[in-house]
């Protein structure tokens, strides 16, 4: 197995979550460091809602067989569960909601997360745990989920007044 898929099919989703909040935390500036918390706060509540909500209920009205399944072969990154649905991509959903709200704040940095997704599907895909339609759909579910949860949160009810 290449290193490479395995870095970026399982553990860029980690790594790169765990650099973004101790960006987030590790600031001396009070005010800095709040706004740096509400975006990671919105960010993650992104996250969460498109990958253990929407992503699930699609799954459910929507179940699809894995590649590895399909074709009958071991995934190069040892997916465990053979009966899990496939679409949409729960890595995508999650990474893209999570990078999209950041890219709404610090653009640089949403464009790095955007860019590590993609290298995070492609790898997905060649690991054979996804199918090029289960990425797709999963990331364009994280982005749309990002942009509404970012609006409905900080513009409907106000987030930036939990931590002001």
């Amino acid at each position: 197995m290449s290193v490479w898929v395995w870095l970026f099919a399982k553990l860029s989703l980690y790594l790169a979550l765990e650099g973004f909040l101790l960006w987030a935390i590790l600031v001396k500036d009070r005010s800095a460091r709040l706004e740096r918390l509400r975006v990671a706060v919105v960010a993650l509540a992104a996250a969460f809602i498109s990958r253990f909500v929407l992503t699930e209920l699609i799954r459910l009205v929507l179940p699809k067989p894995r590649p590895f399944v399909f074709f009958d072969f071991y995934p190069l990154i040892g997916e465990p569960s053979l009966d899990s649905s496939s679409f949409p991509s729960g890595h995508m959903a999650f990474f893209f909601a999570f990078a999209m709200v950041v890219l709404l704040y610090r653009q640089r940095i949403g464009i790095v997360l955007f860019l590590v997704g993609f290298l995070m599907g492609f790898a997905r895909i060649y690991a054979g745990v996804h199918w090029p339609s289960d990425v797709v759909f999963g990331a364009s579910l994280g982005v749309l989920t990002g942009a509404v949860s970012d609006w409905v949160l900080t513009k409907k009810y106000k987030i930036p007044l939990l931590f002001g």
